[in-house]
Protein backbone atom coordinates (compact mmCIF):
# COMPACT_ATOMS: atom_id res chain seq x y z
CA UNK A 1 0.00 0.00 0.00
CA UNK A 2 2.82 2.35 0.85
CA UNK A 3 4.42 1.73 -2.54
CA UNK A 4 1.13 2.48 -4.30
CA UNK A 5 0.84 5.80 -2.46
CA UNK A 6 4.45 6.67 -3.26
CA UNK A 7 3.89 5.87 -6.94
CA UNK A 8 0.90 8.23 -7.10
CA UNK A 9 2.67 11.07 -5.28
CA UNK A 10 2.59 14.22 -7.35
CA UNK A 11 0.19 12.72 -9.92
CA UNK A 12 -3.06 13.58 -8.15
CA UNK A 13 -5.53 15.62 -10.20
CA UNK A 14 -6.06 18.23 -7.48
CA UNK A 15 -4.03 21.41 -7.17
CA UNK A 16 -3.30 22.12 -3.48
CA UNK A 17 -2.91 25.86 -4.11
CA UNK A 18 -6.29 26.06 -5.85
CA UNK A 19 -7.79 23.98 -3.06
CA UNK A 20 -6.56 26.41 -0.41
CA UNK A 21 -7.82 29.35 -2.46
CA UNK A 22 -11.25 27.70 -2.74
CA UNK A 23 -11.41 27.13 1.03
CA UNK A 24 -10.36 30.70 1.80
CA UNK A 25 -12.86 32.05 -0.73
CA UNK A 26 -15.63 29.96 0.82
CA UNK A 27 -14.71 31.24 4.29
CA UNK A 28 -14.93 34.83 3.04
CA UNK A 29 -18.29 34.32 1.29
CA UNK A 30 -21.30 36.25 2.60
CA UNK A 31 -22.94 32.89 3.28
CA UNK A 32 -20.34 30.28 4.23
CA UNK A 33 -21.16 26.87 2.74
CA UNK A 34 -21.88 24.02 5.13
CA UNK A 35 -20.26 21.66 2.66
CA UNK A 36 -17.46 22.24 0.18
CA UNK A 37 -16.05 19.51 -1.99
CA UNK A 38 -12.85 20.15 -3.86
CA UNK A 39 -12.26 18.88 -7.36
CA UNK A 40 -14.42 17.67 -10.20
CA UNK A 41 -14.43 14.00 -9.26
CA UNK A 42 -15.33 14.77 -5.64
CA UNK A 43 -18.10 17.13 -6.76
CA UNK A 44 -19.57 14.53 -9.14
CA UNK A 45 -19.47 11.86 -6.41
CA UNK A 46 -21.14 14.13 -3.85
CA UNK A 47 -23.90 15.12 -6.27
CA UNK A 48 -24.52 11.46 -7.14
CA UNK A 49 -24.82 10.51 -3.46
CA UNK A 50 -27.26 13.33 -2.72
CA UNK A 51 -29.34 12.70 -5.85
CA UNK A 52 -29.65 9.04 -4.89
CA UNK A 53 -30.72 10.04 -1.37
CA UNK A 54 -33.35 12.42 -2.79
CA UNK A 55 -34.77 9.67 -4.99
CA UNK A 56 -35.06 7.39 -1.97
CA UNK A 57 -36.70 10.12 0.14
CA UNK A 58 -39.22 10.87 -2.58
CA UNK A 59 -40.10 7.19 -3.04
CA UNK A 60 -41.06 7.02 0.64
CA UNK A 61 -42.60 10.51 0.93
CA UNK A 62 -46.13 9.26 1.60
CA UNK A 63 -44.92 6.91 4.33
CA UNK A 64 -42.81 9.66 5.90
CA UNK A 65 -45.58 12.26 5.83
CA UNK A 66 -48.03 9.69 7.15
CA UNK A 67 -46.46 9.96 10.59
CA UNK A 68 -48.10 13.39 11.06
CA UNK A 69 -51.52 13.87 12.65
Amino acid sequence: MSAAFAEEDGKQPGDPVRGVRAVLSAMDAPVVPHRLVLGGAAYDAAVAVHEKALVELRVHEKLSRGADY
